[in-house]
Order: C-alpha cells, then sequence, then structure tokens
C-alpha cells in the first residue's frame, strides 16, 4: 500500500500565524479534511510529519504534549476519525495515522516548503536567488 507523507504546518494546519509557542490557534487548510479521508479511502498509509515532534520531553512544547494538541485539533476540526482516534485498529485493518517528527519512509511527500529536485542544481541556485521564491504558499509576496 503506498504510503503519503504529509507536513503538518503548512498542509493541514494553515500555519497562517506561525509557531505561537506551540498553541494551534490557526484553522486546517481548506479541504484539509476531505483529502485525508480520499487518500484512507483510496487506500493510502498516511503519516503526518512536523518538527513540533522533536526535541525534549521536559519541556512547555514537549514532542507528547505536541502529538496531544495536534490528534485533538484534529478532533475539534472534523478530520477523519482514524487520524486522532486511540491505537485499536480503524475499519480496514489499519491503524490510526502516525505522529512523527523526522522524515518518514513514503512514496510521496507532500510539504508546503518542498522541492522537486529534477537532478538539476543550476535550477535549484536560480530558485533560491529569487527574493520570496521559497516562501511557502501562505508567505508568498503579494506580487507574484
Amino acid at each position: 500500500m503506498p504510503r503519503i507523507a504529509l507536513d503538518f504546518d503548512g498542509v493541514l494546519y494553515s500555519y497562517s500565524t506561525g509557531y505561537n509557542q506551540g498553541k494551534l490557534v490557526d484553522e486546517p487548510v481548506a479541504d484539509a479534511q476531505d483529502f485525508c479521508l480520499w487518500l484512507h479511502k483510496s487506500g493510502f498509509d498516511i503519516v503526518v510529519f512536523s518538527c513540533r515532534f522533536v526535541g525534549e520531553e521536559t519541556s512547555i512544547t514537549s514532542p507528547t504534549k505536541q502529538r496531544t494538541q495536534v490528534r485533538a485539533w484534529f478532533s475539534n476540526h472534523k478530520f477523519p476519525t482514524f487520524m486522532y482516534a486511540d491505537n485499536r485498529e480503524q475499519p480496514g485493518g489499519r491503524k490510526r495515522v502516525e505522529l512523527v517528527g523526522t522524515k518518514p519512509y513514503a512514496d510521496l511527500y507532500i510539504d508546503d516548503r518542498g522541492y522537486r529536485f529534477e537532478n538539476d542544481f543550476t535550477a535549484v541556485k536560480k530558485l533560491l536567488q529569487l527574493p520570496g521564491n521559497y516562501a511557502p504558499w501562505n508567505r508568498k509576496p503579494e506580487n507574484q
């Protein structure tokens, strides 16, 4: 079964106001809930990755606290139950979505800050030399 890795901030969570000391105050990206349900019904395994899930467990924004907050946010924003339910088997014999803090194995990565490398470093250099060209979708300058 193909595995799809979704970035949390900027793909599922709009991240329009930034990190906010780990508090989840923004809305979902439009159609994120339906997209997750479509992936699941289409037979894809889903893993959600985020830097939120990295750090010291003793900190106020510990990875465990962040995972708990993200699962509650999924529930509060009407994401499908397999995104936040406990670890019991979900319909179809699959477990709930995994939340990871490192780059997971996946067949496809969906990330607001990603770039598809096509064996051409010259193209990457051109991209990096244009101001704002590598900003995420919700932070692009208005004149682009």
